[in-house]
């Protein structure tokens, strides 16, 4: 029998069984990861809203990181999260997001670049926020490019 991981499991069928996309990201999606790394995902906020993505949430164990709400942050091409979603003992983070089309796609890209993961475990979580940022301009600026 295995012990200790039963809310890791029931939390994470939740996820996957869930009526909306959640992504792999962080740690674990580029490949370095430790035995106690986070397991982070993101996921879009509804076209009807936030509410039953939230009520799911709460329902299977997540609270919400902070008390701000989605609607009061501005836009920003940069960092588009909208609240992040913990469930401590799980030890899984959910951020929401206004999409996740472009982050799927530049996940994509990064994942190509040979030995991205041990890059980005040499670095701190700002220099990999800091790089995270700085492709989502690149490929904010690319789409201005070709939508010309």
């Amino acid at each position: 029998m295995l012990k200790g991981i039963s809310g890791f499991i029931a939390a994470m069928m939740a996820l996957d069984q869930a009526p909306f996309e959640f992504h792999l990201t962080g740690s674990r999606c580029f490949g370095y990861e430790s035995e106690t790394s986070d397991w982070d995902f993101f996921v879009a906020v509804p076209d009807d809203g936030p509410a039953k993505l939230q009520e799911m949430l709460l329902a299977n164990g997540f609270t919400k990181e902070s008390n701000e709400h989605y609607a009061s942050r501005p836009a920003n091409p940069l960092d588009d999260t909208l609240e992040v979603w913990v469930h401590k003992a799980a030890n899984i983070h959910v951020q929401v997001v206004r999409e996740t089309a472009s982050k799927v796609e530049i996940q994509k890209a990064m994942k190509a670049v040979p030995g991205i993961g041990q890059a980005l475990k040499s670095l701190s979580k700002a220099d990999r926020k800091a790089i995270w940022r700085m492709s989502r301009a690149v490929f904010e600026a690319g789409k201005k490019f070709s939508a010309r």
